[in-house]
């Protein structure tokens, strides 16, 4: 027989549930119809795509409230000799199969929710302690594991952020004093400029290193406004011998000019 095909009479029965925090158990009242022995449904309910699907409780007699447990799928297809081969497959059959059930799965790790340990304490108290004791432990061990995750990313943070404030400290100190009291997106701005690399007279160097090498070897800044150009020049005898840079290269290079001059002084 389908389960579609069930005529047994609907009933209220107190269920127990999850409240809005989907933590504590709360019990309420909800229209169900016996499938097989302790087993009952809900009504259908048409969800996505059109098929129907209802919830599954546990109700064993003598109990103060039954367990709900989930929803049941491709209800059209089920049939009431399926669920009942299911039902005493699964331990639901008596309080006792439903216990050494329960056992096997908490052994495996398995989750046991603040629903089921309500339910178990309608009959046996003891073992419902007893799950209760198992949860607990298992809150508290991952709470441990979380506190010790956080840590860890917490130690993780700060040693990253130790690393970017060592790398920008290095960045600042690669322009000789020029980026100190530059804002952080103009530092970064001159340092993509100057860290670019370009050939010069036949060796491969960042504009950062030619600038600096260039001020050692008597370079001079010069901006040529004929032909609106920032160069690198130096005068030798009656030569003249000048690299065309940046505007940033230009602003470099006469600070590196003038810090030579000041110390010098």
């Amino acid at each position: 027989m389908k389960l579609k095909e069930l005529n047994t009479p609907f009933e209220k029965k107190r269920m127990l549930a999850y409240g809005r925090d989907g933590n504590t158990a709360v019990r309420r009242y909800i229209e169900v119809q016996r499938i097989t022995g302790n087993l009952y449904k809900s009504r259908t309910e048409i969800v996505g795509w059109g098929y129907e699907q209802c919830r599954l409780y546990l109700f064993f007699p003598g109990c103060p409230a039954g367990l709900d447990l989930g929803h049941l799928s491709f209800f059209g297809e089920r049939t009431v000799e399926d669920m009942e081969q299911d039902y005493t497959a699964n331990g639901l059959d008596s309080p006792e199969h439903f216990i050494e059930t329960t056992d096997r799965q908490a052994a495996d790790g398995g989750f046991i929710g603040n629903t089921l340990i309500e339910f178990v304490k309608g009959w046996s108290p003891k073992k419902a302690e007893e799950y209760a004791a198992i949860r607990q432990s298992r809150l508290d061990e991952l709470e441990n594991r979380r506190a010790l995750e956080a840590a860890k990313r917490l130690e993780e943070r700060k040693k990253q952020e130790e690393r970017t404030k060592q790398e920008k400290e290095e960045r600042k100190a690669s322009l000789l004093g020029w980026g100190d009291t530059m804002p952080e997106l103009q530092l970064n701005r001159a340092l993509a400029v100057l860290s670019k690399q370009y050939r010069y007279d036949g060796t491969v160097k960042t504009r950062r290193r030619h600038v600096i090498d260039c001020v050692g070897e008597g370079y001079r800044p010069e901006y040529w406004e004929s032909r609106k150009e920032y160069r690198l020049v130096r005068h030798e005898d009656s030569a003249l011998i000048s690299y065309p840079i940046t505007k940033t290269e230009y602003a470099f290079a006469l600070y590196l000019c003038n810090e030579r001059i000041s110390q010098n002084a």
